[in-house]
Parts: structure tokens; C-alpha cells; sequence
């Protein structure tokens, strides 16, 4: 799996849409910052919109995702372009979040996922259901999000 751009926005602390082009570094490349910068956010972004899920021990935290900077009903939104192999795809979700109701009341919209395909230089949708994506990023990409967590982001 070769990561080729990541963009995210109300995700950890990042509260604009931040982008990051992996298709500009080389092969090997290194994420590095002072504590707190956010280079675990960015893990988290990659991870999550594989598997709809935090990584580690942050497992079971997802609707922590949302970032605390965001206003009320504000989306958070993980875009994350890849390769595997000759094939690119394209797997979109959004975390779960905290929304206006009608009467003011707060709740909680869903947690949504999307995947798509470069075919003749356009994006095809191939899945639009968590379980769909779900089952199709485990069975290409052959780990767990635990397992990707500790094999392929280190």
C-alpha cells in the first residue's frame, strides 16, 4: 500500500481542511514535529479512513475524533487516496459527530464511509456502506487496523 494524499478537516486538532501530497515524497519519508504538533493525528486520519476505526489503545474512541475546535454540526471529513499495487482507490468517511436537533436539542449524526476506484482517470464508487468498505479494505489490504497500525505506519 503506497499512501498518496490524505486531507482532513475537524478531525483531532486539525479544524481547517489540512492536505498532505505523499505522491511529492520519496519512497521512504518520515513524519516527524514537536510533541503535540499533530503527527499522531495524521496516523489516525490514515487509519481511520481505511477501517473506520482509532488505532491502539485509542481504539473504541472514534467519536473523540471530531475536533474540539469544530462548531456544532460542523463534519469532520478524512479523504484518503491509495495505491495497491496498479490500482488507486479512494476511501472517504466521516467519524461520528455532535449536531443541532430540531428543538435545539444536541445528538449525533452517523459515522458514514464511501470507497472509490481510479477507472480511465475517474473516481467509481464501489462501496457506499461502512460493512462494504469495511470488508473490502480487509480483504485487499490483508491486516487489521491494529495490525496496520504496527506493521506499516512504523
Amino acid at each position: 500500500m503506497r499512501p498518496s494524499r490524505l486531507a482532513f478537516e475537524n478531525f483531532g486538532p486539525y479544524r481547517e481542511r489540512a492536505e498532505i501530497d505523499f505522491s511529492r515524497l520519496g519512497p521512504l519519508f518520515l513524519v516527524c514535529g514537536k510533541t503535540g504538533s499533530g503527527k499522531t493525528s495524521i496516523f489516525d486520519a490514515m487509519t481511520y479512513a481505511l477501517y473506520g476505526k482509532a488505532p491502539g489503545s485509542r481504539g473504541g474512541l472514534e467519536r473523540q475524533l471530531w475536533s474540539q475546535h469544530a462548531k456544532l454540526g460542523e463534519a469532520p471529513l478524512v479523504e484518503f487516496e491509495f495505491a495497491l499495487g496498479a490500482e488507486e482507490f479512494r476511501s472517504v468517511r466521516q467519524p461520528p459527530y455532535r449536531r443541532a436537533k430540531r428543538g435545539g436539542q444536541v445528538g449525533e449524526a452517523p459515522a458514514a464511509a464511501r470507497l472509490y476506484k481510479r477507472e480511465a482517470g475517474d473516481w467509481s464508487l464501489i462501496a457506499d456502506k461502512i460493512g462494504e468498505v469495511d470488508e473490502f479494505i480487509g480483504r485487499r489490504i490483508g491486516l487489521t487496523a491494529d495490525e496496520f497500525s504496527k506493521i506499516v505506519l512504523l
